[in-house]
C-alpha cells in the first residue's frame, strides 16, 4: 500500500524508512475534490492530514506516481531568513 504517514502517527518501523515526503502534490482536480470530503481528523494530532489524499486515491485505484530526488537541495524547505539564504546561494 502507498501512503505517506505523519511522524507522530508512524510506527517504530515505519520511522526506519529513509524516504521523506517534500509536501510537492500535483492532484487531479476531480479525484482531489472527491477525496478531501473523505479526509478524517482521526489521528494523534486531531488535524487533516492533506498526505492522507495519497492513501485515498489509491484505494481508488488511483495510479499514483512518485518521483524521488538524491540532490536534497531540489526540494529543500525554505522557512526562515537563513534557509533563504541557503536556498539563494
Amino acid at each position: 500500500m502507498l501512503y505517506i504517514r505523519e511522524e507522530a502517527d508512524a510506527t517504530a518501523e515505519e520511522k526506519h524508512i529513509k524516504t521523506v515526503n517534500t509536501g510537492i502534490y500535483c492532484f487531479n482536480k476531480d479525484l482531489l475534490n472527491s477525496a478531501l470530503d473523505e479526509l478524517s481528523p482521526e489521528n494523534s494530532q486531531g488535524e487533516y492530514y492533506l498526505t492522507d489524499v495519497v492513501e485515498i486515491a489509491r484505494k481508488k485505484g488511483q495510479v499514483i506516481m512518485v518521483v524521488t530526488t538524491q540532490d536534497s537541495n531540489q526540494v529543500m524547505g525554505v522557512n526562515t531568513p537563513e534557509e533563504l539564504d541557503r536556498a539563494e546561494s
